[in-house]
């Protein structure tokens, strides 16, 4: 799983790529001069390549991205919930979108779950698609 891992992390990840995100992070810097800005940012699609890159690897299943992914969600949205609602009135937030997005990563489990009901894998229905392509396009690949 390793090997798949990181060819697929080579193959999405390569330098012109990279190097657009880096100088999309130095125009953030630049228009706004605070790093905390640009370290929550580059945070934000390290997370979202990360998860792009989980369900594109061939050997891990999908169904296990989800259930990280909602996890990851309902916790970080409940601890932010709990920070929220302790604080001290006046430096507080809005509790309803921490609430909001608690709720999300709850629909993300329960999505995963869903999935785990299926009897079959998230990759096996495009295999057999791909599968009943090649064998409409063989008489064809036989006659010429």
């Amino acid at each position: 799983m390793g090997s798949s891992l990181s060819r697929t992390a080579r193959e999405q990840l390569t330098t012109r790529y990279v190097l657009s995100l880096v100088a999309f992070l130095a125009l953030v810097y630049g228009v706004t001069n605070d790093v905390g800005t640009v370290l929550v940012i580059a945070f934000g699609l390290a997370f979202v390549e990360a998860i792009s890159i989980l369900r594109e690897t061939p050997t891990v299943d999908g169904r296990w991205v989800g259930v990280g992914l909602g996890a990851f969600i309902t916790v970080a949205s409940l601890a932010w919930l709990g920070w929220e609602l302790t604080a001290t009135t006046g430096t507080g937030g809005p509790v309803w979108f921490p609430a909001l997005t608690a709720l999300i990563g709850v629909w993300f489990l329960f999505d995963a779950r869903a999935d785990f009901a299926d009897s079959t894998s998230s990759d096996e229905p495009q295999y057999l698609t791909k599968h009943r392509r090649l064998i409409r396009l063989e008489p064809s690949v036989l006659l010429w």
